[in-house]
């Protein structure tokens, strides 16, 4: 609404904050901040920006704030990121009871 652009020619530019959710004061100019997410099997670099290996017994990694920025699809750069699946559960599975369709996505 903001930049009445259609909503179906954007997409979301990530980038994953050195804060955690306590630390954030005020929103972002443009997007949302997202948090309560863990990646299972690896952790997050915060120096290096990149996905490592996890430490030896730990089998979930908090991650920081992520901020979603809203950015013309055409505009998107994706080269050299990694896709990775957002899941609302450990499980990996679900239903959405109204249309039948995976709550995982």
């Amino acid at each position: 609404r903001k930049t009445k652009i259609a909503i179906d020619t954007l997409s979301f530019r990530t980038c994953i904050m050195e804060e955690r959710a306590e630390e954030v004061k005020a929103p972002p100019e443009n997007g949302v901040y997202i948090y309560g997410l863990f990646l299972e099997g690896a952790k997050w670099d915060a120096s290096a920006q990149l996905m490592a290996e996890m430490e030896p017994g730990e089998l979930f990694f908090s991650m920081p704030c992520i901020w979603l920025d809203p950015i013309l699809r055409k505009d998107l750069v994706t080269d050299g990121m990694y896709n990775c699946p957002v899941y609302k559960t450990s499980r990996r599975a679900g239903t959405l009871s109204t249309t039948g369709h995976s709550t995982n996505f």
